[in-house]
């Protein structure tokens, strides 16, 4: 009989750790706590799409919280837009302001994914004006100053970023 109950407890830790297991791999489990809508946008710099590069959105958390939740972040189109990651792919971001970080090219030599498919003109084609965009928005946008922007709970989170002609006084 004491078998019986030993072997019961040890099947019950078992199937308590593996249902501690689940919560914390599933994305329910802490989304009291940082809750993440649906949000995109678009990336402008003087009126016109920032095709190239990326956007981060880092939670800025409350007045005395070390606890702020991960950034989201979504990559541009090459008519700007973006949708946001923070745990799966386009999930949003957590609800709340954010510190919004535009980030460039990283050099022109880098190879363009998506200039991999294709008949080897398309690709050269393809390869060539991903080249041209990331030289042209290196030096012509930028940045300048903090961006600061709120994701809500209810409504659509759809934002519009403009970035600086590089050399303005904007």
């Amino acid at each position: 009989m004491l078998g019986n109950s030993t072997r019961n407890a040890s099947i019950a830790q078992r199937a308590s750790f593996l249902a501690a297991a689940v919560c914390l791999l599933a994305s329910g489990c802490g989304e009291d706590k940082f809750p993440i809508r649906p949000a995109k946008g678009k990336v402008l710099c003087g009126g016109r799409p920032v095709g190239i590069g990326s956007i981060s959105f880092t939670p800025i958390g409350t007045p005395g919280s070390i606890e702020t939740g991960k950034p989201a972040s979504g990559a541009l189109k090459e008519d700007g837009t973006f949708i946001l990651t923070t745990n799966d792919r386009f999930d949003g971001a957590i609800v709340g302001k954010h510190n919004v970080q535009y980030v460039g090219p990283e050099g022109g030599d880098e190879e363009d994914t998506s200039a991999a498919e294709g008949s080897p003109e398309e690709r050269a084609k393809a390869a060539e004006r991903a080249k041209e965009r990331k030289a042209q928005m290196k030096s012509l946008c930028v940045q300048k100053g903090e961006i600061i922007l709120e994701v809500t709970a209810d409504g659509e989170n759809d934002f519009t970023i403009e970035l600086s002609q590089a050399g303005s006084a904007r």
